[in-house]
């Protein structure tokens, strides 16, 4: 009996301190790990933490806050945007039935941004006719015109736009005189206006601020259709440490989500109704070439910006 109670003894002895070494293992690989900030993809709308060291030197928490942001901010627009989505991608589907252009105007440095994404790119619709006057573009910005007082009705005056056909004013602050002047001009003129901004960011500025128009009017007002991209006042979002101002602006990622998800669903539209849409190709591979230059030429002359080769 003492026999086997000792046996006994030294078989517990021997559990309890293999158990403590598993244990002293396993807090010395999550201690390991602890080390790294370890990634945790948590879903659309979700934070992450991507892997990265926490050394003095990385970087890497800005590109962190820059995810992060850009996720939340899409995912608003996924949860708050679908009906009014629905709805302009209808009146654009409706349009290019018609035999219509679709006049898209980014009014704004940046926001004609919105204009190039889907005018003539690889899976875009062929009918989009993109607004891009002189002096609006940073790249051509000499002056600048955004601000310039009767400019708007020049410029839909000059892309021959028409009553009844869809414009899509893009302009995240949309507070600008050719961003209001555009919107009531085409109102005007019997247009269909769809318009893509931010209302939190147009309410957060003050009526008279320099860069607004006289009326102190908010684009996001003056649509059929307000598609509401949900940019934070000032665009930049990410805090570096030891500086005081917001850095990297993230407006055009919500503008070309917003467009390019118009595109798809407006393509979507066409096909349940019957039509078989124009697309243009990647002109990159093979057939895409052929298959754009039956479009060039049935739209030269009607989309002015439209190049042939």
């Amino acid at each position: 009996m003492k026999k086997k109670n000792m046996i006994l003894w030294f078989l517990t002895c021997a559990l309890f301190i293999t158990i403590g070494c598993d244990s002293g293992s396993e807090q010395n690989r999550i201690g390991g790990l602890s080390d790294q900030k370890r990634v945790s993809y948590a879903g659309i709308g979700g934070s992450v933490d991507v892997g990265s060291d926490d050394s003095d030197d990385s970087s890497w928490y800005v590109v962190e806050q820059f995810y992060n942001h850009t996720q939340s901010m899409l995912q608003e627009v996924m949860e708050k945007e679908r009906e009014n989505m629905e709805e302009a991608s209808r009146l654009m589907a409706e349009s290019v039935r018609e035999g219509r252009l679709i006049h898209v105007f980014g009014t704004g440095g940046h926001n004609i941004m919105a204009g190039m994404e889907i005018f003539k790119r690889a899976g875009g619709l062929v009918p989009i006719n993109p607004l891009f006057p002189p002096g609006l573009s940073v790249a051509d910005a000499r002056p600048a015109t955004e601000r310039l007082m009767g400019y708007a009705r020049i410029v839909l005056g000059h892309y021959n736009v028409q009553e009844g056909d869809v414009i899509l004013i893009i302009n995240c602050n949309g507070i600008n005189p050719v961003t209001i002047e555009s919107a009531l001009e085409a109102r005007k003129m019997g247009l269909k206006v769809i318009v893509v901004t931010s209302s939190q960011f147009s309410r957060g500025i003050p009526p008279g601020t320099l860069s607004r128009h006289p009326s102190n009017k908010d684009l996001y007002d003056l649509g059929d259709i307000a598609i509401d991209a949900y940019v934070p006042l000032g665009d930049a979002v990410v805090d570096v440490d030891n500086f005081d101002q917001k850095v990297s602006s993230i407006s055009t990622m919500a503008n070309t989500f917003i467009v390019q998800a118009l595109t798809a669903m407006t393509v979507d539209k066409l096909v349940k109704m019957g039509e078989e849409p124009e697309v243009w190709a990647s002109a990159n591979v093979e057939g895409g070439t052929e298959n754009n230059r039956q479009f060039s030429e049935k739209y030269r002359g009607r989309i002015q910006h439209l190049a042939f080769y």
